[in-house]
């Protein structure tokens, strides 16, 4: 499964669980999240991870 996929699957079951509005603010927030992850997270530590 591939990660766009497997978002898809998450925010249908967030859909059936809490409705559409609620999984909007859940899908922003967890965007949030990653958009600073991403900018904390220094390239030098990236790539060995991605090494592994």
């Amino acid at each position: 499964m591939t990660a766009a996929s497997e978002r898809q699957a998450l925010i249908e079951r967030w859909a059936q669980r809490h409705g559409i509005d609620a999984t909007r603010r859940l899908a922003e927030a967890e965007d949030l999240a990653d958009a600073v992850a991403a900018e904390i997270t220094p390239d030098n530590s990236v790539d060995p991870y991605a090494k592994s």
